[in-house]
């Protein structure tokens, strides 16, 4: 039977805003620390446009079972966060241990922290993510562990020039990452454990500490947080208004449509789900940031491409064979002319549809 391939991109605006009439609003970008190795490093702390960015999250450290922090890896994370590694002062095995680093074992003048900072803008470390949360739930249930994990955070902090933490918890009650009914009161005690102990130390080098977290844009996910109190503990909640739908669904959909397409879960889009933050549990827009997806989802199909048809149920390992069949943009443009684009205007976002089977 011919396969076709169907890809969905998100759909990213770019808003000129007047500074004499609007807010100030944060953008921030995700610096994944194994990607650093693509397209011979082209993208280093070097040579990021700072002018773009107000807050650049690193991702990702790992949260350990009993409460402790490991970075994920020791070569990039060093490399990148401390500067070059100066190898006539560090001690042979430096660069595979999973400690916090020296700085005085790297060259000077390269800390990615430093960096930002030359630019007025923050570094933050995401801990968690998708991969990585599985300790989370008995860490956040123990006094002894939230407490070590809260001052993790703090030497995390004080090791890379941090400006705060974002805790990428994904997701509270999620029982397919050990998640737990008790995760909702216990996500707060986290998060409070967490921002005192980082507030506390910014009061002792007089320096406000910022904490965000990652969340969900799926509702049945969004009903287990505590939002009237988290919102008071957290300065941003950063919406993860991607990965709707992709190849583990049926029928093929966008990946990051900006409103409820035509056909499938009508809360499953950017628009629903800030309204309901907004509207169901009250939290101000000023203190949501919308995630926008700088990668696509392939979908493979029985027949002809196309949107809301049958999917078999996996992603194109061949054509995008770099990324795994989800695509970074970059990747997207060298294979472009495999493919029709198209606009969804019920949706507000675009498509592509492949040419070949």
């Amino acid at each position: 039977m011919k396969k076709m391939i169907l890809l969905v991109f998100a759909l990213m605006h770019l808003l000129k805003l007047n500074a004499q009439n609007q807010p100030c609003k944060e953008v921030i970008g995700y610096y994944p620390n194994w990607q650093w190795y693509d397209r011979n490093k082209l993208v280093s702390p070097q040579s990021i446009d700072y002018s773009k960015y107000s807050i650049i999250n690193y991702s990702f450290f790992a949260p350990q079972a009993d409460g402790t922090i490991k970075i994920t890896d020791p070569w990039a994370d060093k490399n990148l966060l401390l500067g070059p590694i100066n190898w006539a002062v560090a001690p042979a095995g430096y660069d595979t241990s999973y400690d916090f680093g020296n700085s005085a074992y790297h060259q000077p003048g390269n800390k990615f922290a430093d960096i930002c900072h030359q630019h007025n803008v923050k570094l933050m470390p995401s801990i968690g993510g998708w991969t990585l949360s599985d300790h989370f739930p008995a860490i956040a249930a123990d006094p002894t562990k939230r407490q070590t994990f809260a001052n993790q955070c703090v030497a995390l902090i004080q090791a890379f020039g941090f400006d705060g933490i974002d805790l990428d918890w994904e997701y509270p009650g999620f029982v397919d990452h050990s998640g737990t009914p008790q995760d909702e009161v216990n996500f707060t005690l986290l998060l409070q454990a967490v921002r005192t102990a980082i507030d506390n130390y910014g009061t002792s080098i007089n320096k406000d500490m910022y904490l965000t977290i990652a969340v969900s844009a799926d509702p049945t996910k969004m009903d287990d947080v505590e939002w009237t109190n988290v919102s008071q503990i957290v300065d941003k909640i950063n919406l993860m208004s991607y990965d709707f739908f992709g190849a583990f669904d049926s029928f093929t959909n966008h990946n990051s449509p900006l409103f409820a397409p035509s056909q499938g879960n009508a809360a499953f889009n950017a628009h629903s789900a800030v309204e309901t933050l907004v509207n169901t549990y009250h939290i101000s827009r000023d203190q949501i940031n919308l995630g926008l997806a700088f990668y696509g989802r392939s979908q493979k199909t029985n027949g002809s491409p196309a949107l809301f048809v049958p999917s078999i149920g996996t992603a194109d390992q061949v054509t995008f064979q770099v990324d795994e069949g989800t695509p970074m943009f970059y990747n997207y443009v060298l294979q472009q002319n495999l493919f029709d684009e198209y606009w969804d205007d019920v949706a507000k976002v675009p498509y592509a549809l492949g040419k070949n089977g």
